[in-house]
């Protein structure tokens, strides 16, 4: 995996919200030249079937995490405990 890593976090936030945002943060990383892979965190199981076939669509790769691959999401200490975090990899 690249050194060039973004995140988005919608955690907590629920559908549709995380696709609208998604699309928003890619659209913004297509005008970049080296353009990263993206870490989307979630929490509204919505997402697990919804970001998969939306990245399909868009003609983007979508990927669970490696097991030895370090996520960036930096405030995982401050979702309440309980609350279900995922995680997609997206790249172009």
């Amino acid at each position: 995996m690249t050194n060039n890593v973004q995140v988005l976090d919608v955690v907590g936030v629920a559908c549709p919200m995380p696709i609208i945002k998604l699309k928003k943060t890619l659209s913004q990383l297509r005008t970049q030249a080296d353009r990263p892979s993206l870490q989307v965190f979630f929490s509204d199981k919505g997402g697990l079937k919804d970001i998969p076939a939306f990245c399909q669509q868009a003609q983007l790769k979508c990927r669970t995490p490696k097991k030895d691959e370090k996520l960036l999401l930096s405030n995982l200490d401050d979702i309440a405990k309980g609350t279900e975090v995922y995680c997609f990899v997206i790249t172009f």
